[in-house]
């Protein structure tokens, strides 16, 4: 279509008016837009004609890299109100492998920071701070590898001893029927390594390779009778004991000026009576001693205790005579 001249002269004035209305618009006063910058311990106030945030740090003289996390991002629009923080980056040492790896964060997890630095971890690896934790201040960030193996150990399992009564083994003996044996016990252990010292083990699986054999040793309790020849013509023993014998007289010279004369089991002490512990040879039993004579275990004493005997006289001056001796005691059948 041809426009007359008359015709076109509206629209030219049109356009110019929309042009000058556009540029009243983007500098004209009602453009600008008052920006806070918030930096370390700054805070900037500016107005800009910018339109974004980028705008506003270049208007505001501050060149920074992307070491700087800036909110809202240096893209984002600016409205006629704008508040901007911009955080520095700090610097973490990422302490791995006997080397310290420094970097720059101004605000991130532990695990994008290792990412960042091409330190990869093991399934067992220990990380300290945890992964997941944002580190936005100057830290020190430990990675230990940890590793573990199990090993076989093998021990000892000590036997036991046991006795047997033996009837066709004469009392008083003893006999080995049967050699201990140790058994074996296999362990499994965990050894846990933390930067290739051992940090601790454990056992965590434990078997019984070879069980232990028991040491038996058969005692006698067969009665077997012999005969002895005395002054008192011959003596039938069963069985005979070496035991420590001292003597005593039942005045108060021997047993103290309480003594009532009589024993534990009620029989007046005499020669022939003799105490014992009634745990090796009980009261009442029959017994030969060589340079004594028969006596009769009807007695006990405080100090009477195991293999000793004490042989009752009737003066105190034999009981003195007699003194302390080693003597082999019968005991009849």
């Amino acid at each position: 279509m041809i426009l007359r001249k008359k015709e076109a002269l509206p629209l030219l004035g049109i356009g110019l008016l929309l042009a000058l209305l556009g540029s009243l618009y983007l500098w004209g006063p009602w453009s600008l837009k008052e920006v806070t910058i918030y930096h370390g311990a700054d805070e900037i106030h500016l107005r800009t004609r910018g339109r974004t945030v980028a705008d506003a740090l270049e208007a505001a003289g501050l060149a920074l890299d992307e070491t700087y996390d800036i909110f809202p991002s240096p893209a984002e629009p600016l409205h006629k109100e704008t508040f901007v923080e911009i955080l520095a980056p700090s610097e973490v040492v990422v302490a791995v492998d006997g080397e310290e790896l420094p970097s720059l964060t101004s605000g991130e997890p532990v695990g994008e920071i290792l990412a960042r630095l091409g330190v990869e971890l093991g399934p067992l690896d220990r990380v300290e701070p945890d992964l997941e934790v944002f580190i936005a201040e100057s830290s020190l960030v430990v990675v230990t590898r940890v590793q573990q193996e199990e090993i076989i150990e093998e021990e000892p399992i000590p036997y036991a001893s046991r006795e047997k009564k033996d009837p066709e083994l004469e009392k008083g003996k003893r006999k080995v029927v049967q050699e201990g044996r140790e058994g074996i016990r296999a362990n499994t252990v965990r050894l846990t390594y933390e930067d290739g010292v051992l940090a601790r083990r454990e056992t965590v699986a434990t078997r019984v390779v070879r069980p232990p054999q028991d040491k038996i040793i058969a005692v006698g309790t067969k009665i077997v009778i012999r005969t002895l020849a005395s002054p008192q013509g011959p003596i039938r023993y069963r069985e005979a004991i070496e035991m420590e014998a001292t003597a005593y007289y039942p005045g108060p010279e021997s047993t103290g000026k309480w003594a009532d004369g009589f024993t534990a089991t009620g029989v007046p002490a005499g020669y022939g009576v003799v105490a014992v512990d009634p745990s090796v040879i009980p009261l009442g039993t029959m017994l030969y001693i060589p340079g004594y004579g028969i006596a009769e275990a009807a007695d006990v004493g405080g100090a009477i205790k195991g293999r000793r005997i004490d042989l009752c006289f009737d003066t105190y001056r034999e009981a003195i005579h007699f003194g302390r001796r080693r003597v082999t005691v019968y005991v009849l059948e």
